[in-house]
């Protein structure tokens, strides 16, 4: 069972701590299976919002497939911003660096990623917190890639987020990297939240897109199609399980969506087809075989038309 290991410091923000934990306890809710632990280096601390936090368990043991989060905590006085003395524990910082040495996954919701400078995580990694804090954060970290104006970065063994709700976001983005899109799906419409990914982001998965909206019908035609990514649904058979008429189904797609439903259909087939061509050796036959496609032909003429290049063209780009 992995842990998650929230590392609650003096003058935690609760949003900041709340935020990736219900993201976490939502996806056990799901049937995931980690272990949340809730841990500072004492048991009782009180939160910036002056809300008092009992039974913190002392830092655990932590391997390679656990995770800590760096909780961020207030980093202003009288208005003017300081370094947290709460990041200035030395058994917190070694505990911190005894974990990246592992290969375990550290990351920081907000000033968090003060206290991976602090423990010379950052060290030429792309990192960021939030935008009040970026010029604090470079001069503490010269040599990290502090970048600006992103919701989250992600640099080997390091995560780092903005401020605040952007913790959400990454504990989003982490629950895809280890049970994928599709769990982390379902997740995000349980907590009623858009995903999103950091600027840098190539590509927003496809089955988080286009789901911001309200249409419940709609939603409910999306979530068929998502779950059966390989059969081909008549527009007729969509509206029935949509509880919805066909030409009420037919303009929730076109406004909401901006494509029809056979062009969504054809959108989340070729996610999988995506994820395959960068990360195997497989031949395009067997793509398209294994995505559903009636024959290659049939699969090299949708992505072409989808994405305007070849599947080919794709994997050597």
């Amino acid at each position: 069972m992995p842990k998650i290991v929230f590392l609650i410091l003096e003058d935690v923000h609760l949003l900041d701590l709340a935020g990736p934990a219900q993201v976490f306890y939502t996806a056990n809710e799901r049937g995931a299976n980690y272990e949340l632990c809730f841990s500072s280096s004492q048991s009782q601390i009180t939160s910036a919002q002056k809300l008092t936090l009992s039974q913190l368990t002392p830092v655990p043991v932590v391997r390679k497939e656990d995770s800590i989060i760096v909780v961020g905590v207030r980093s202003h006085k009288d208005k003017k911003l300081e370094f947290p003395k709460s990041y200035q524990n030395p058994e917190i910082i070694n505990y911190l660096q005894k974990s990246a040495k592992l290969g375990v996954r550290i990351t920081s919701v907000c000033s968090g990623a003060l206290l991976l400078a602090k423990a010379g995580l950052l060290k030429n990694k792309h990192c960021t917190t939030h935008w009040q804090l970026i010029e604090l954060l470079k001069e503490i970290a010269p040599k990290a890639k502090v970048q600006d104006a992103v919701l989250f970065t992600h640099d080997e063994n390091i995560v780092t987020s903005a401020g605040i709700a952007s913790g959400i976001d990454m504990a989003m983005y982490m629950l895809e990297q280890d049970l994928g899109a599709r769990f982390a799906a379902k997740v995000a419409r349980d907590l009623v939240i858009y995903y999103r990914r950091n600027g840098n982001a190539s590509q927003t998965s496809i089955y988080f897109e286009y789901r911001s909206h309200l249409n419940q019908p709609l939603h409910r035609a999306q979530n068929y199609i998502i779950q059966n990514p390989n059969q081909t649904i008549k527009l007729e058979e969509l509206a029935k399980i949509a509880k919805t008429s066909v030409s009420s189904l037919t303009r929730a797609f076109k406004d909401e969506v901006g494509m029809t439903a056979l062009q969504y259909q054809h959108r989340i087939r070729l996610e999988p087809a995506r994820n395959l061509l960068l990360s195997s050796d497989l031949s395009i036959e067997k793509i398209s075989d294994k995505c559903g496609f009636n024959d290659p032909r049939s699969f090299r003429r949708t992505w072409a038309t989808t994405f305007g290049i070849s599947p080919s063209e794709f994997r050597q780009s």
